[in-house]
């Protein structure tokens, strides 16, 4: 009788064993997938802000492109403008130094 107490207090005593180590495997396997979880998430935020990054350089780099068009393009028709006005300035000064001198 004494012997089959025994037995049942070092099985409940088993029992508690086991199931703390099966608590502590399952919280250590938790702990271990959180941070693969949290290590995967970093390397993405990485490769995104990386991927924004590169498009904002390339957005820079063809808006700076394009101001340089439109500042080359209005410097060329300030150009061809000014030409047109000193033609027209050319022709009226002839036209006037030839009405005074006949």
């Amino acid at each position: 009788h004494v012997m089959k107490k025994k037995l049942n207090s070092m099985e409940k005593e088993l029992k508690k064993h086991w199931k703390h180590q099966q608590t502590v495997k399952a919280s250590n396997f938790a702990k271990k997938l959180k941070r693969k979880q949290d290590s995967e998430t970093n390397f993405l935020e990485m490769k995104i802000q990386s991927g924004l990054n590169e498009l904002n350089k390339r957005k820079n780099q063809e808006l700076d492109s394009l101001n340089k068009r439109i500042l080359n393009y209005s410097l060329e028709l300030e150009s061809k403008h000014n030409l047109e006005a000193n033609k027209l300035t050319n022709t009226s000064v002839r036209v006037v130094f030839s009405k005074s001198t006949s």
